[in-house]
């Protein structure tokens, strides 16, 4: 499979794999899942020497019952640090990194997941984006990311999240600029009160 991608599209060497998404594996035995997550990341640089492994972290947040520190430890530690990427796909709002010593060494991207399902509604918590990736720092952070399931419900929450990995302006400063981008500099007069409405 992926020497026919590489044909068709080229690669970039990062391959997505999400193992035991919603479902717990079948022994929560450590060499068990050390050997599990070898097998899958084998599959990938038989293909391709390069490969680095994208996983969402989501099972570890989806089924906190099974996967607890020795476990956790026991399926990263299958693949070196620098081949696994890890999704931490939302950490707005339940990191895992934070309570995983940055996913023992592996590299993450902070998410912002807001909704399921594309369900509307108030949602986006800017400062809890903002405490959340300030807290990052000394971490094994790669990048930011949103993992959402609908898009068309609050884009600035979406759009602070994505500029935090250039600028950490406060929430306050961010909605007020982004107020007068929307709305436009013609809305001067009015600019406190649009801004005050997407406090």
């Amino acid at each position: 499979y992926i020497q026919v991608q590489q044909e068709l599209f080229g690669t970039d060497h990062v391959y997505n794999c999400d193992t035991y998404n919603e479902m717990d594996p079948r022994s929560n035995v450590p060499s068990y899942l050390t050997a599990s997550s070898k097998a899958v990341f084998a599959a990938m640089t038989a293909s391709d020497p390069d490969a680095i492994w994208l996983m969402q972290g989501w099972l570890f947040r989806n089924s906190g019952g099974f996967w607890k520190a020795p476990q956790i430890q026991a399926y990263l530690g299958g693949v070196s640090d620098d081949k696994m990427w890890i999704l931490d796909l939302s950490a707005n709002d339940y990191p895992i990194w934070s309570r995983t010593q940055s996913f023992y060494g592996k590299p993450y991207i902070w998410c912002n997941l807001l909704n399921f399902g594309g369900q509307q509604g108030l949602d986006g918590d800017l400062p809890q984006v903002y405490q959340g990736l300030a807290a990052t720092k000394g971490s094994t952070i790669l990048g930011v990311g949103i993992t959402m399931e609908g898009i068309w419900n609050n884009y600035p929450a979406f759009e602070y999240t994505l500029k935090f990995a250039w600028f950490n302006n406060t929430p306050e400063e961010y909605i007020a600029r982004y107020a007068m981008r929307r709305y436009g500099p013609q809305t001067a007069r009015v600019a406190s009160s649009i801004s005050h409405a997407w406090e």
